[in-house]
């Protein structure tokens, strides 16, 4: 295999890496996009009564996320979450609720793994540019997103 000249999987990899690296932040590096952020979120109005996530919120959450789909770094998909005991809900209510009071969410919610799928079969499959990154995310981070 090779993408844009590259045969050795660490270059081809360091190449993804340079595509998709416009895609993300470091949010212990770049303040400005830390401070857009706290903004946006701050701002909001649709933030629920009190200021508080149910349990309904939850499951809503678990729900609304796709099934079969690959998991993140923690290798946890929301199979494990759906079939798990219901206390795991009760758990998530309490840490999603920490979060929201003290404003401060765990570092592993902000780590993903980025995987490069083909946008065109039929295109240049060893161009960079006929690829876009997927991020494959830790799924309590994509439960909270939709609660």
């Amino acid at each position: 295999m090779h993408i844009d000249s590259e045969t050795h999987r660490d270059k081809i990899a360091k190449r993804f890496r340079e595509v998709f690296a416009g895609s993300s932040f470091d949010s212990y590096v770049d303040s400005a996009e830390v401070t857009k952020l706290q903004e946006t979120l701050f701002s909001a109005t649709d933030l629920p009564p009190n200021n508080v996530f149910s349990i309904a919120d939850i499951e809503h959450a678990l729900q609304c996320l796709k099934s079969g789909k690959s998991s993140g770094i923690d290798g946890i998909t929301k199979e494990h979450l759906t079939y798990s005991h219901p206390a795991v809900v009760i758990h998530l209510q309490f840490l999603f609720n920490c979060i929201l009071m003290h404003g401060c969410v765990p570092d592993q919610f902000g780590v993903g793994v980025v995987v490069p799928l083909i946008k065109d079969s039929l295109g240049d499959v060893n161009s960079s540019a006929n690829y876009r990154g997927i991020t494959l995310s830790v799924i309590c981070q994509r439960c909270l997103s939709i609660a």
